[in-house]
């Protein structure tokens, strides 16, 4: 696997002391061409590293008690009840934006291989900014993705052959509804408020997605 760049930049829009808590926050990840090649042992190889890196990752004997852990101020959170269930959420303001350039990804398995190509690579965005219909909605922009199938023989082993090919795109726009989202969007409102009552800054950003018609609502539960 190669890599051309990565840019990572974080946004965070902190409020007043003493708390100075996050309650907007925009992550814009930038990725360059990527290539990949990989086969099927190799890709059984990474899936048991990965397995074994997840199950080890919280070493519970050696961790120290709870009694000694650091108590840390998330950014934000609300907490309802669920049946028996408590479930905290956060209601900070968060945006992703992962783009990548080109997408380069070569499957083999013995004779065949397989082949995808992401001419105009991909775009990803998610935000919690919570709505009346919505608690968040994801979006994935695939402008151009073609497949191939790839054969070749004993003969010739370095020659491929191309067998099929399919070419598509793909737009995709996943909204999600939680249970009670209309309080996480009442509490998410006044969080934001609360932080930004002294700067106003979330505001004049918020407004420019259409926030201010957002908050003008009435909420019918």
């Amino acid at each position: 696997m190669c890599c051309s760049g990565l840019d990572i930049v974080a946004n965070r829009l902190f409020g007043p002391q003493p708390r100075t808590a996050v309650y907007v926050c925009i992550w814009e990840l930038s990725v360059g061409d990527v290539r990949v090649s990989v086969s099927a042992n190799q890709a059984a190889i990474l899936a048991a590293a990965g397995n074994a890196f997840s199950c080890n990752f919280v070493d519970v004997v050696n961790a120290p008690a709870r009694d000694f852990a650091v108590v840390l101020d998330p950014d934000g959170g609300y907490t309802f009840s669920c049946g028996n269930n408590t479930i905290d959420n956060p209601i900070t303001v968060t945006f992703y934006k992962i783009a990548v350039k080109t997408i380069e990804a070569t499957w083999k398995a013995g004779q065949a291989a397989l082949f995808v190509q992401l001419p105009k690579g991909i775009k990803l965005d998610r935000n919690d900014l919570s709505t009346n219909l919505y608690k968040r909605v994801t979006s994935l922009h695939l402008p151009g993705i073609s497949v191939k199938i790839l054969l070749t023989g004993p003969r010739r082993p370095n020659a491929w052959l191309e067998a099929a090919e399919i070419s598509s795109e793909a737009y995709i726009d996943i909204y999600s509804s939680p249970y009670n989202h209309h309080a996480l969007t009442r509490a998410q409102l006044a969080f934001v408020e609360e932080q930004d009552s002294l700067t106003g800054r979330a505001k004049r950003i918020l407004d420019q997605l259409e926030y201010s018609k957002f908050q003008s609502r009435t909420f019918k539960v």
